[in-house]
């Protein structure tokens, strides 16, 4: 990311889509991980949505659609690997289902060069849970944010 475009996400108070703890997290992630990737896109939508039938109107259609699809928290394209990023105040399975299921949307969706990372950032994680993403293969980062 440049130095203009970093300075600005670190300056943020919130971020699309979330909550200000989620923020401070995805901050926190920005600042850990800046200099490995070159531009980050914000509430990603994934998927195809509901397709409501001909019997709705077009702009009823396209709100189901893109009210239905996924939607990643953030997803970040360097020159050596792409990492798809779930942050949550409190880490549980909900997050480690949208991650999985992120994965496949995304690569399905458009061709990626180079491996995709996946990332659950939180504030905290309970002990039980952070094996099985581990077990996945996610990457769990806590950052304890006020």
């Amino acid at each position: 990311m440049s130095v203009t475009n970093l300075a600005e996400l670190l300056n943020s108070r919130q971020f699309p889509g979330m909550t200000l703890t989620e923020s401070g997290v995805a901050r926190e992630w920005i600042r850990a991980h800046a200099f490995q990737y070159d531009s980050i896109e914000w509430n990603v939508r994934l998927g195809d949505g509901v397709e409501l039938g001909p019997e709705f109107d077009e702009a009823t259609r396209r709100a189901a659609r893109l009210n239905s699809q996924k939607r990643a928290d953030f997803i970040a394209r360097g020159p050596l690997a792409t990492a798809i990023v779930e942050v949550k105040n409190r880490l549980d399975a909900r997050a480690l289902g949208q991650l999985l299921m992120y994965r496949q949307l995304l690569s399905a969706m458009r061709p990626i060069s180079g491996p995709v990372l996946l990332y659950a950032a939180g504030a905290r994680i309970d002990p039980d849970t952070r094996p099985t993403f581990e077990a996945a293969g996610i990457i769990v980062e806590i950052y304890p944010v006020p």
